[in-house]
């Protein structure tokens, strides 16, 4: 009897102790794991005044730190397209190199039964990856029933109003959600209010124009990123291509020629 009253009480400082190691560590900022998924239905108003019905999902998980939303593993559009009775998937899917998805869905179009997707490079890392477009935007269109990507010019000029919920989109979702639907009036009134906040107008209707930047640029290396002043502080084009090698920096990546091109 004493045995285990002696466990109980054993198990039970256990788990105080291992409470309080979380709470800590949640206070010091230390990344901390989830996972979790959600999933719900937009209806999507096209730029021609028809409606369709787009399925979302969302998987948050891997590592946080305190008080930031947990990052995206995994998520997907999907949609049967009106006229071809096509049913179709965009899927976004966690990359190494960036440690979560790449993109944010803004807007989905559809013309001469071809769709359109136009996204948002999601953080600094992925803007790199995907060559810092300017417009901030990566487009995509399905033919051959692949998503191919395409330039900002070959999008149809009559695709100018975003008409997704683009800013983390599950809270969103549940917030907005009928049933699990989020009317087109909903995304509507969603997107006016961005409008009349501070968010950049780049995130508030699609513009075609270059805009000023002023993000760093990053260079991938063989075990993280390194931005692009390490390079150009080089004294030479041997120096700075030595630096590549002892990065692990891959010849593709390496900056130095375009630096040093000049000279």
């Amino acid at each position: 009897m004493k045995l285990s009253n002696f466990r109980i009480i054993d198990l039970t400082k256990f788990g105080l102790l291992l409470l309080l190691t979380v709470a800590i560590a949640a206070c010091a900022g230390v990344p901390a794991l989830n996972n979790s998924t959600s999933s719900w239905k937009e209806e999507v108003l096209l730029h021609d005044g028809n409606k369709i019905i787009a399925t979302r999902t969302l998987e948050r998980g891997g590592m946080r730190e305190y008080k930031k939303h947990w990052g995206i593993r995994a998520q997907s559009l999907s949609f049967i397209n009106p006229n071809t009775k096509q049913s179709i998937v965009w899927h976004d899917g966690y990359s190494q190199d960036i440690s979560g998805t790449n993109f944010l869905p803004m807007m989905l179009e559809i013309k001469d039964d071809v769709p359109y997707l136009v996204v948002n490079p999601m953080g600094l890392l992925s803007y790199n990856k995907w060559g810092r477009p300017n417009p901030p935007y990566v487009i995509f269109r399905y033919q051959d029933n692949n998503w191919q990507r395409i330039s900002l010019d070959e999008l149809p000029m009559e695709f100018n109003e975003f008409n997704l919920i683009i800013s983390t989109p599950d809270e969103n979702a549940k917030r907005l959600a009928v049933n699990g639907v989020v009317s087109a009036q909903k995304i509507r009134e969603y997107l006016d209010g961005r409008r009349n906040d501070t968010t950049p107008k780049e995130y508030k209707s699609l513009v075609r124009e270059p805009i000023k930047v002023g993000s760093m640029t990053l260079v991938r290396t063989g075990n993280g990123w390194k931005s692009l002043d390490w390079f150009t502080k080089k004294p030479s084009l041997e120096a700075c291509m030595n630096f590549c090698d002892s990065e692990k920096v891959t010849s593709e990546n390496c900056p130095c020629n375009s630096i040093f091109k000049a000279e």
